[in-house]
């Protein structure tokens, strides 16, 4: 059995109806069970000091974490308690209990845009400067040493900023823009991105693996093989319909108002757009090639 965690969460939810589709006996942690989960349940609460029960991890192959804090709208503090310490809780507790497999969603924001490569361990690199990040990079480090202790495998797994027909936070933001306001941005920034089916292919694939407790700790840096400026995205997500270029300032000024908007710090949309991430080639993945490009799916049919 996989026991999931941040099953109503972006990824969660399709994680959920994947596991759904290929009949995989799995079980979903968290305060409710998600709407429409008609399978095992149990009650875990990562905001909560208390310790996971025993219960939640009775004949459990594999926990596959993707539950926390994201898209930087929490205090470092916040990150620390959800992020941090409540990963460890739970490692602690599932090695405690014999799960032989855990499964880690980090994030490719813990690589530094200067990497070489973006699946090496995490303590070549330097702690990020976001929270967000930092929590990824510390919970990293934390559960090889935890999952070690336990002689518990670890899969962490680090995907590029994820997108589907459903776009959440800064894409979500930028779509709504782009239905107003169809114009091209400027060539500004540069990141990699991973499709939501391609990134759950692949997570549903390792988590059913039967690996052995003492198989070493394996990170899988994970993208679509492309690099994004803000320019290829905002012709993505307009569908290529875009009509002439933004002026810079007039992208600043939309910014902010999608700042208001979303309740965010003054020019943090103009920032993540025009931010350098790792931008790398795509690391070799046995048995997974991605599917998808932001420009293919945008252009899918509505039914993907």
């Amino acid at each position: 059995m996989l026991l999931l965690t941040g099953a109503t969460g972006y990824l969660g939810r399709a994680l959920c109806a994947a596991l759904r589709t290929r009949g995989l006996k799995a079980r979903v942690a968290g305060r409710q069970a998600p709407s429409g989960w008609e399978h095992d349940w149990g009650f875990y609460d990562q905001d909560s000091p208390s310790m996971p029960t025993e219960a939640l991890f009775r004949d459990v192959s594999c926990v596959i974490h993707c539950g926390g804090l994201a898209h930087r709208l929490a205090s470092w503090a916040d990150y620390e308690r959800v992020n941090v310490q409540a990963t460890r809780q739970l490692a602690d507790a599932a090695g405690r209990m014999g799960v032989p497999h855990f499964l880690f969603i980090s994030s490719l924001n813990t690589v530094p845009a200067a990497a070489h490569i973006a699946d090496s361990d995490a303590t070549l690199y330097p702690e990020p400067n976001d929270g967000y990040a930092a929590s990824k990079w510390q919970s990293e480090i934390a559960l090889k040493a935890i999952c070690q202790r336990h002689e518990q495998a670890l899969t962490i797994i680090r995907p590029a900023l994820i997108y589907d027909k459903e776009l959440t936070a800064n894409l979500a933001r930028l779509a709504h823009l782009m239905r107003w306001w169809p114009a091209a941005l400027p060539a500004v920034g540069n990141r990699c991105l991973v499709s939501r089916p391609d990134l759950i292919e692949l997570i549903v694939d390792r988590a059913a693996q039967s690996l052995p407790r003492t198989a070493p700790s394996t990170v899988l840096a994970v993208t679509d093989g492309q690099q994004y400026d803000a320019a290829r995205i905002s012709s993505a997500l307009s569908a290529g319909r875009c009509w002439g270029m933004t002026p810079e300032w007039l992208c600043r000024w939309g910014g902010r108002a999608l700042d208001w908007r979303g309740a965010l710090e003054p020019g943090a949309t103009w920032r993540a757009l025009t931010q350098h991430y790792w931008i790398g080639a795509q690391p070799s993945i046995s048995g997974w090639q991605p599917k998808w490009t932001l420009d293919s799916l945008c252009l899918a049919e509505p039914s993907l």
